[in-house]
Formats: structure tokens, C-alpha cells, sequence
């Protein structure tokens, strides 16, 4: 199990994080005297799905966190480069790093946390993230890793064609169903439309309005 090296004595809102992050690696510590192979169907099912609760709750955890460090490694936002100064090229390669992930796994956490994660404008001004809705499922736990990486890159490609209110329906559509089914889709040339694009046509509002692009 990787740990993440010391960084400096924690204080106040420090201090809570880390208490918090250590009772749970406590507790998830006793997991691993449970045997699958004791448990009842009923309760092995149970015990499953607990875990994966668990797991969407870190993972989006990890995505706002590895957000957080990208912001404060653009020293154009005011920051003094914090991957750089922990000797790392990239926001991605100190959260690799600090969690022991892949490469491939750090980079999607980093990817993702382009869309969902709260943003900084040219002139220093807070933006909310690009997507919003996917932004508090993931934090909230409702939806995990693949699922938001899913909904962004379903609806990526036709954020710049899209009026804001096709995209918030859209994305309400695919946050809500995102859990349940996959549908995900890639588009090529002579094929039927995207993902995206088929549920941005099922949306009503903003037909024939001018086309507001929202900013990536």
C-alpha cells in the first residue's frame, strides 16, 4: 500500500483532513481479515456493493484532490508550482507519486479533473467546472471514476455546438443514468451521430437560439 510522504505538520483544516483519511485507512484495515468464502449470497452481495460506495466516494475524493494540485502547479494562477517543487513535471506525475496509481491512472484522474473541478480564469477569477452536474455526483459518491469519465467524454466534443440548456439537460440525462447503463459511443466518419449529439437532439430547449458556447 503506497503512503504519501510527509509534506509538513498539519494544522487546523490540515489537521482534520488527515485525521479523517487515517480513521478510514484504519477501519478499511479490518476488511481484510473478511473471507468472501464465509459470507453468505446475501450478505456478499451486500458487502460488494458497500465496497463500491466506498470506492466512488475516494475516487471522486481523488479527483477533486488531484484538481486542487493542478491549480496550485500553474504558477500563471499565483501559485508557486507545487508539482515542480515536490520534483515532478506535471499535476499528474506528483499524484502518481504521492499515491503510488499508474501512470494511465494518475493521467485519467488529471483528465477528469479538468472538467470537474472548480477552475481559475486568465485574470484570476474563480469558474465553476465544466461540468457542474457531473462535478457533485462525483463528489457526492453517486457516480465513480468511469462512469464521470464517460459522461465528460460523451459530451466534450459537442460542448462547443451545444446551448447551455441542451447541455445541462443532457448532462442531467447522463449523470442520472450513467450508474445504470453504459453509453458511451465514439464517433467516425459516415457513422450515426455521437452519444452526445443523440441526446442533445432529444433536448427541446434552445432550437433556434444563438448558439452560447460554454468555455472548456
Amino acid at each position: 500500500m503506497a503512503a504519501a510522504p510527509g509534506f509538513g505538520s498539519p494544522e487546523g483544516p490540515d489537521a482534520v483532513a488527515v485525521c479523517a483519511a487515517e480513521n478510514v485507512l484504519a477501519a478499511a484495515a479490518d476488511l481484510t481479515d473478511i473471507d468472501p468464502a464465509g459470507l453468505s449470497s446475501d450478505a456478499l452481495l451486500e458487502f460488494t456493493g458497500l465496497l463500491g460506495n466506498i470506492a466512488r466516494l475516494v475516487e471522486g475524493r481523488q479527483v477533486g484532490n488531484v484538481g486542487d494540485i493542478a491549480r496550485r502547479s500553474d504558477s500563471d494562477t499565483g501559485f508557486n508550482d507545487l508539482a515542480a517543487r515536490h520534483g515532478c513535471s506535471s499535476p499528474a506525475a506528483l499524484f502518481e507519486k504521492v499515491t503510488g496509481a499508474k501512470n494511465s491512472t494518475a493521467y485519467r484522474y488529471t483528465r477528469l479533473a479538468a472538467h470537474t473541478t472548480p477552475r481559475v480564469s486568465d485574470t484570476g477569477l474563480p469558474l465553476a467546472p465544466v461540468f457542474p452536474q457531473t462535478a457533485q455526483a462525483l463528489s457526492d459518491g453517486v457516480i465513480g471514476l468511469d462512469a464521470a469519465e464517460a459522461i465528460t467524454a460523451t459530451l466534450a466534443p459537442v460542448l462547443p455546438r451545444a446551448v447551455p440548456e441542451q447541455m445541462d439537460w443532457a448532462e442531467a440525462t447522463l449523470a442520472g443514468q450513467r450508474d445504470r447503463r453504459d453509453r458511451g459511443s465514439t464517433r467516425v466518419s459516415g457513422q450515426p451521430p455521437s452519444a452526445g449529439e443523440s441526446v442533445l437532439r432529444r433536448s427541446r430547449p434552445g432550437r433556434g437560439r444563438t448558439v452560447r458556447r460554454r468555455t472548456a
